[in-house]
């Protein structure tokens, strides 16, 4: 009989998972731990809610604290999603304030993993399965317009060996950040 509780704990804590789990455009990647956050808060809560109640409720009380579960998970796995961003962001920042050509690479599983570390040479760093993204600064510039530019290069590497260029240009903005132009 446990095992019965159990598959419906987990089939139930799995469909609040599934109703919860962000969405995204097709072949858009999902936020990596607000989906995981999702799930282990859905299950967590799901069992949690299980101990609580009477037979008769008891399949109640699993279904909301899975729900429960699930949004207490989405929220702080969205939480640590916007870490990660703004880690990333930082280290870009930092980067593009350097007057000289600067060099960064990032390990990353989707949109998440962005542990930056300065690289003097790109192939010191090892990503294992996950792809690996080169941030490449030039020198400091001058435009026409009198903005202080860099162009830089963002190289994605696959664990096969692929590797993607995306050559861009950014300029600093009124407000001392630099900002991608066209």
């Amino acid at each position: 009989m446990n095992n019965v509780k159990l598959s419906l704990v987990i089939a139930i804590a799995m469909f609040t998972f599934a109703c919860a789990a962000p969405s995204g455009k097709p072949g858009e990647e999902k936020p990596f731990y607000e989906t995981l956050m999702t799930g282990v808060g859905g299950i967590a809560g799901g069992i949690l809610g299980n101990q609580v109640g009477n037979n008769t409720l008891r399949p109640l009380t699993t279904f909301a604290g899975g729900f429960v579960g699930a949004e207490m998970g989405r929220r702080l796995g969205k939480y640590m999603d916007e870490q990660d961003r703004q880690n990333l962001q930082q280290q870009m920042t930092v980067q593009f304030q350097e007057e000289k050509p600067q060099t960064s690479v990032a390990c990353s599983n989707g949109t998440r993993g962005f542990g930056v570390v300065a690289a003097a040479t790109v192939n010191n760093v090892s990503c294992g399965d996950k792809n690996k993204i080169i941030l490449k600064t030039s020198s400091t510039f001058t435009a026409h317009d009198g903005q202080t530019c860099k162009e830089y290069k963002t190289e994605v590497v696959t664990p096969e060996g692929h590797t993607e260029t995306v050559p861009a240009k950014a300029c600093q903005g009124k407000d001392g950040q630099f900002h991608d132009v066209t």
